[in-house]
């Protein structure tokens, strides 16, 4: 995270972004073909089956739920900054690391105490001025799952799938002011860097009205320690991409 420092919490199944390398000899290779990392979880890449040689390196761009701007932070006038390929060596039996700064859409952080799922939603400057916002059409999901990975690929059944419920789509504005959830209401407006808590329950959903909580009868699941995980995707988010929270355990009492 070019801002704050540390590494970015993704998907894992491959959509949460890729770093691309090109072989750096136009007289050897005139047209490389492009050599894909898939980045993990935790922001992380790895690849024990590249050859030697030289090369430029650089995220992808739209791959990830993040902009790369190269070595120049981002404007109001220009946004994207300056992005360009990194020249990395790698030697016969070496161990090359490389890492690249990016400028995340959307920091989220979830909590889980009591009888409330917590989100904290940020927004990074680069976001900021790209102005992706979230609007009527962005979805903050929360995810559980019974083991500590957790993502979309775990957690793909909503209410309503005709499975056991894994998790909760809640429609979130930051564009509009006034709106709040209700009995009637199904969208709130949100300010950035506040708490949005989301209540566990066992309400019923009715056929005009919507509890904007989590059911957790509908998981089928027994009392235990669960892991949890949020992801929102603003309307200026490239490709649709989500960002993620943290995972954490919480006991279900």
């Amino acid at each position: 995270d070019a801002e704050i420092g540390g590494p970015l919490n993704l998907s894992e199944n491959g959509s949460g972004g890729t770093l691309t390398l090109l072989v750096n000899d136009p007289v050897l290779y005139p047209i490389p073909s492009n050599l894909t990392y898939v980045l993990k979880q935790d922001g992380t890449y790895f690849n024990s089956y590249v050859f030697a040689e030289n090369y430029k390196a650089f995220p992808t761009s739209a791959s990830g739920p993040w902009i790369y701007t190269g070595q120049v932070a981002p404007t109001a006038a220009k946004p994207l900054g300056v992005p360009d390929s990194t020249n990395i060596t790698v030697t016969k039996g070496g161990n090359t690391v490389t890492n690249f700064k990016v400028y995340p859409y959307f920091r989220l952080t979830i909590a889980v105490v009591d009888t409330n799922v917590t989100v904290n939603i940020t927004r990074s400057v680069q976001a900021a001025f790209a102005n992706n916002n979230l609007t009527g059409g962005s979805d903050l999901v929360v995810y559980v799952n019974n083991y500590p990975l957790v993502f979309s690929g775990t957690s793909p059944n909503a209410p309503g799938s005709n499975y056991y419920v894994d998790k909760w789509n809640f429609t979130i504005n930051s564009t509009t002011s006034g709106v709040v959830w209700s009995a009637a209401s199904s969208s709130q407006s949100y300010t950035y860097g506040t708490d949005l808590k989301l209540p566990i329950n066992d309400i019923m959903n009715g056929a005009s009205v919507q509890v904007y909580g989590i059911r957790w009868a509908l998981t089928h699941w027994p009392k235990g320690t669960y892991y949890w995980r949020a992801s929102i995707v603003g309307a200026g988010s490239s490709g649709g991409q989500a960002n993620y929270s943290n995972t954490v355990a919480a006991v279900v009492h």
